[in-house]
Parts: structure tokens; C-alpha cells; sequence
């Protein structure tokens, strides 16, 4: 399984653990958890890469996960794109996004998926998801003291920041996850 991951931190997963980061600071520290975790150097291997431009040969991936990522992408349609690229026939890639409920700015899922070559397996909304970020906003900003005294200024100001930006945005928003599968030659 290939994952992007633009957290400081990836987690080696079950069987294959293999990641494509978007920074070397992340490559680095994901190469050092997975030695922590007891992964096998052979087992695990990190290199740079971007949504739209991950550095896999064609027909690679037996699967992709992409997690709350595409929706910061500039181009999704060439991050479908590489996806489709890169998976094996039959292969399936599931992502997690979300968009305004009230105001869609893209087309739906399967629309995006066909245009790229994709077919749309499922779309599952997650209903729960933004009162679950509405509550952890809210925490943060109540306990803003404590997060600056054990995470340090920086780290709390960009926590402060995302939740008093995106915090609002919540009530209109719609998290879904989406199974894409490149189709059989």
C-alpha cells in the first residue's frame, strides 16, 4: 500500500509499509519510527514525492490511501491523474475530503472519477466529522495556555490559527470518504 502523507510522521502499515511523503523532514522521521516499530530496512522504504507527482512507475500500487490531503491539492484533476497512473489495473484508491455542503465547487465524485479514467467505487459521507473537529477546535482554544506550556509557541499558533479559520467553515462541511478503482485493461 502506498500512502501520502503530509503529517511529520507516517506509520508503517501491516504487510508492506511504504510511503511517499511530501517533505524530507517527514521521510526522515518516518524512516526512523519504522526502525523503532522493528520494520526491516527491506521492508520499508520513504521517498519524496507530491499528490500530482509521486515518483512510482505506472501500474505500481496494489492500492492507495490519500488522507484529508486532496482538498489542499492546486489540481485534483492531475492528482486523479497520477493516481490512475499508478495503480494496477483493478487496483482501488480511498481518500478521504470534504466539501461545502451548500456551495460544491466540484463536480461529484463520479464525474471527477470518469474523467480521469477512474470508476467511483463508493461514497460514504462521515457524518460525524465536523462537530468532531468543532469540539477539538473549541478544546484547543479553551486550553491555549496548556498547549503553548506543552507544545511550545509556534506549534500552538498554528493549532490556534487552523481552528479559528477553519473552525467557522465546519457548519457547512461535508467529510466523505471515496473508493476509486482503476479499471481491468
Amino acid at each position: 500500500m502506498i500512502g501520502w502523507d503530509g503529517a511529520p510522521v507516517a506509520h508503517p502499515c501491516a504487510g508492506s509499509p511504504l510511503g511517499a511523503l511530501c517533505c524530507c523532514s517527514a521521510r526522515g522521521l518516518a524512516a526512523g519510527r519504522a526502525r523503532q516499530l522493528g520494520v526491516p530496512p527491506e521492508r520499508a522504504e520513504f521517498f519524496q514525492g507530491s499528490l500530482a507527482s509521486t515518483g512510482l512507475p505506472s501500474r505500481y500500487a496494489d492500492g492507495l490511501v490519500c488522507v484529508d490531503a486532496i482538498g489542499f491539492a492546486r489540481d485534483r484533476r492531475a492528482v486523479l491523474e497520477e493516481s490512475r497512473r499508478v495503480l494496477k489495473p483493478g487496483a482501488r484508491a480511498v481518500l478521504t475530503s470534504g466539501r461545502n455542503r451548500t456551495r460544491p465547487v466540484l463536480p461529484p465524485w463520479k464525474e471527477q472519477a470518469a474523467g480521469t479514467g477512474l470508476i467511483l467505487d463508493a461514497e460514504e459521507e462521515r457524518q460525524h466529522e465536523p462537530a468532531m473537529w468543532q469540539r477539538l477546535y473549541q478544546l484547543w482554544i479553551e486550553h491555549e495556555a496548556e498547549l503553548r506550556a506543552q507544545l511550545g509557541n509556534d506549534q500552538a499558533d498554528s493549532m490556534l490559527t487552523e481552528a479559528r479559520t477553519r473552525g467557522p467553515a465546519l457548519a457547512g462541511r461535508q467529510a466523505v470518504t471515496v473508493a476509486l478503482r482503476r479499471p481491468e485493461d
